[in-house]
């Protein structure tokens, strides 16, 4: 009788979307009944998201009665898990990027609850700013009037993941035929044969998902191997000019990285990851070991006439001048705050920061990322000038980890496969765009320090 009752509401209401407050009804015995019904009336179960932006509230009997539907999901941001807030302002902004950023589907809205206000203020409040979301969200192309798919469940074949192992098995040779500075095409060969033995062995024998692996992978190889060839480049075209060298200097970074993206996005294209139930856990890996690489590298590109050890030893006993220990410091800073602020939680962001990222919120249909069009394009359109006029290599060490992090950033923007691909495809290229723009006006400046040290300062120097 107590699930009949569902049915009747289910099609009297055209009910289309159903939210579970606290465990799933006819939890633990009668599951099979709620699925049923679920199924019947085609629903779409929203899995709330948690306040931290983590994962999903779990709730008894959620889990086993998505897997018996066969996931017909889709994720919810509730108002009640923001409490916290403290402007409704900034409420309107978390909303934002709840369906912008983080691919949130369904909002589940009360009453704003602020103490210092009286019931009808509230109200008010909420009414206003659901307004002001309605419009915002549909000037940046969303529809708010028509309902939403059920996506497919159904998870990836055996001749996908080979694929994909396939690629990563292409790019790790081609980053170690780089790296080494392999001619010889004999051990090349006899590299790809061994790992198509081992590539195929891991996808028929292993009976785990390795989704998870492969898209670390990509995220830690792609960065590694653009900032290789982006290094080799620059050392080979001594005698080229610079202003070609920059474009293809950000052709090399730019296409290679996006490799990178395509295999997490292929690596991660499950409703499971999409809908945040399970979690791409190696961020933090992502993070520190691709400039860890660009350390090795560095040295190796530029030790071929005294090899590694020595160049190395040679490299850390210098006495730099102190432009470079102006450099040097600078980057020691941008990293401390680099690492702080990659989802370590250790820094605040500043409130200029928060009223710039709404500014661009609202300006683009997502937010370019400041790791890419403050640190990464600005760095690698300094790095290939400098290096060109004064053909110091340590200026490609210290502006090649600025650059780094540009890359990481990006690569990283696609590990939020909840996020939709062609979100951060946009927020990638107008990335792209701004970074160009300000990395440009970044080099003229340095040209007019260049000047008016020529001019004014260089007399009294020497």
């Amino acid at each position: 009788d107590y699930f009949e009752e569902y049915r009747q509401i289910f099609h009297q209401y055209n009910t289309k979307y159903l939210i579970f407050a606290n465990q799933v009804s006819g939890y633990p015995d009668n599951l099979q009944l709620m699925s049923d019904l679920v199924n019947e009336f085609n629903l779409l179960v929203g899995v709330i998201e948690t306040s931290e932006q983590i994962k999903y509230i779990e709730q008894p009997g959620l889990e086993q009665i998505l897997s018996a539907a066969d996931y017909p999901i889709n994720r919810v941001y509730s108002t009640g898990n923001d409490e916290f807030v403290q402007t409704v302002n900034d409420r309107f902004y978390r909303w934002i990027r709840a369906i912008v950023d983080r691919g949130i589907r369904i909002l589940y809205l009360s009453t704003f609850k602020d103490v210092k206000l009286s019931a009808s203020e509230n109200l008010h409040n909420t009414i206003d700013t659901i307004g002001k979301f309605h419009q915002s969200i549909a000037d940046k192309g969303f529809y708010i009037n028509e309902d939403l798919p059920r996506l497919n469940s159904s998870y990836t074949g055996s001749v996908h993941s080979l694929m994909i192992a396939m690629s990563l098995l292409i790019g790790s040779l081609l980053y170690l035929a780089y790296l080494l500075n392999m001619r010889n095409p004999n051990y090349l060969m006899l590299l790809f044969f061994l790992g198509i033995i081992g590539v195929f062995a891991l996808n028929m024998g292993a009976s785990m998902n390795l989704s998870k692996v492969y898209a670390l992978s990509g995220a830690v190889l792609y960065p590694s191997l653009s900032s290789l060839i982006w290094l080799r480049y620059l050392k080979a075209q001594k005698n080229s000019s610079w202003l070609p060298q920059i474009f293809i200097s950000l052709l090399i970074i730019f296409a290679i990285n996006l490799c990178g993206a395509y295999t997490i996005v292929s690596s991660l294209n499950d409703i499971r990851y999409i809908m945040n139930l399970q979690i791409f856990s190696g961020v933090k890996l992502a993070f520190l070991v691709p400039l860890a690489l660009f350390l090795l590298n560095y040295f190796v590109c530029f030790t071929q006439d005294k090899g590694f050890v020595k160049n190395t030893w040679d490299t850390l006993q210098l006495k730099p001048n102190y432009l470079i220990l102006a450099l040097f410091l600078v980057a020691a800073a941008g990293g401390y705050y680099y690492i702080a602020r990659s989802g370590n939680n250790v820094t605040q962001v500043s409130s200029f920061e928060l009223r710039l990222r709404e500014v661009l919120e609202m300006m683009f249909l997502a937010r370019p990322r400041f790791k890419e069009f403050l640190i990464g394009y600005p760095a690698i359109i300094a790095a290939v000038y400098l290096y060109q006029k004064y053909r110091q290599s340590f200026v490609l060490f210290i502006m090649g980890l600025a650059a780094v992090i540009g890359s990481i950033s990006m690569v990283n923007s696609f590990c939020h496969v909840f996020t939709a691909v062609s979100i951060s495809w946009s927020r990638t290229l107008w990335g792209l765009v701004i970074g160009v723009l300000l990395g440009f006006a970044v080099l003229l400046g340095i040209m007019l320090l260049e000047a008016v040290y020529k001019f004014y300062l260089r007399k009294y120097i020497e």
